[in-house]
């Protein structure tokens, strides 16, 4: 079955989101896959997705980072290589182009609204702020 040109960009749009990875994500791999040229690929999809394919890319990059960081469980390092930078520094600076801040502060920020968070909760307003910090310390019982 042969699909629209709209639904190709569709499909390459979802394989891109299920696996993204900078390196990984060329835009040859897809152009031959779909049986597509270069820049018919590049012209269709940010006709599309009103976004470059690299730009897409890296935005799909940045989302499973942002997933991976409020996870609590991987490091900045372990990232960096999940989605395809061969380093940490080149992670960190496409992550604060595309986010405006760093990685650390990402999971800083989202730490601190987890905490808002807890500290709203019916449960836990009569705790007192000791008890808030032991939770802190013990990563397994505060969830992220």
């Amino acid at each position: 079955m042969e699909h629209s040109r709209q639904e190709k960009f569709t499909i390459i749009a979802d394989e891109i989101r299920r696996n993204p990875h900078i390196k990984n994500c060329r835009i040859r791999y897809f152009g031959r896959k779909h049986g597509m040229s270069i820049s018919s690929l590049k012209r269709g999809f940010s006709e599309v997705h009103h976004l470059s394919f690299a730009s897409f890319v890296r935005r799909a990059c940045m989302d499973k980072a942002k997933l991976l960081l409020k996870s609590g469980t991987w490091s900045i390092d372990d990232i960096a290589d999940e989605v395809g930078f061969s380093d940490k520094s080149g992670f960190i600076a496409a992550f604060k182009r595309v986010e405006n801040i760093t990685p650390g502060q990402f999971k800083s920020q989202f730490e601190d609204q987890q905490l808002g968070i807890l500290m709203d909760n019916e449960k836990v307003k009569n705790v007192n702020i000791a008890t808030v910090f032991e939770l802190l310390k013990d990563k397994k019982r505060f969830p992220l």
